[in-house]
């Protein structure tokens, strides 16, 4: 398929790509680099990847998750794609741990009932007027369940709004880099982020806090991912083994 010369450059360019994602260069992918590198490399627009699908993806490639993912494994994941365009990706995604949200500190007094672990400004679609208005929305953790809770202004102390993130899913807009959705059975709230670097923060820090059951069925949750997965699509999922298709 490649000439000695191809091949050589080719692999050159995998090595970069997973060198990257290694950020304590033990030569294996954790399932918090082996995330970054799905939700920076392989996903274009749709359903982000949680650190909660590592193990399914990882034993998908034939990996052990327990381990980590190995430069192999990214190697057939990057199979049928063009490398030279994952490349160029990487100038647009900072060497961090991407899926880490941001930790705001809190009174003592508020962290006995809640933990706010993000918090900003984000635009919000209305339901009936559907002007985006910035609104000031809080991750917040209350006696052990997850909510994006949204507010008019930032100190307000009655919030405007709350969705609980069990029973939410978590979309991009695949047109626009600064949009994004979470979606219960109820409605669709439609939001928007200053910048794309933002969004993916928002949206990596929300899905730790999404249902399991939305991530547990690992061909059906990639079957939604678009070229996520036609990457695996000549892996057998079910046997934890890469096998080609015949």
């Amino acid at each position: 398929m490649y000439g000695n010369s191809d091949t050589h450059s080719r692999e050159n360019k995998i090595m970069s790509i997973f060198q990257h994602f290694d950020y304590d260069g033990d030569g294996y992918l954790n399932a918090e680099e082996f995330t970054a590198f799905v939700n920076s490399i392989l996903i274009d627009g749709g359903h982000l990847v949680s650190e909660k699908e590592y193990e399914e993806l990882a034993k998908g490639l034939g990996a052990d998750p327990s381990k980590g993912v190995e430069i192999k494994h990214i190697r057939c994941a990057l199979q049928k794609r063009n490398v030279d365009d994952d490349c160029k990706k990487l100038r647009n995604c900072t060497r961090k741990r991407v899926s880490t949200p941001k930790v705001v500190a809190v009174s003592l007094s508020q962290d006995k009932l809640n933990g706010v672990l993000r918090e900003g400004a984000v635009r919000k679609r209305g339901e009936l007027n559907r002007r985006y208005k910035e609104r000031y929305m809080k991750l917040e953790k209350v006696h052990g369940r997850s909510f994006l809770v949204y507010y008019k202004n930032k100190g307000e102390e009655k919030h405007s709004g709350q969705i609980l993130l069990e029973e939410a899913s978590i979309e991009l807009d695949e047109n626009n880099n600064k949009n994004w959705r979470v979606v219960t059975s109820k409605r669709k709230f439609y939001l928007k982020s200053s910048n794309e670097e933002e969004r993916r923060e928002w949206c990596l820090a929300l899905a730790e806090h999404c249902s399991d059951s939305l991530n547990k069925n690992s061909v059906k949750t990639l079957k939604g991912m678009g070229t996520f997965y036609d990457s695996f699509s000549h892996f057998s999922l079910n046997s934890g083994k890469s096998q080609e298709k015949t």
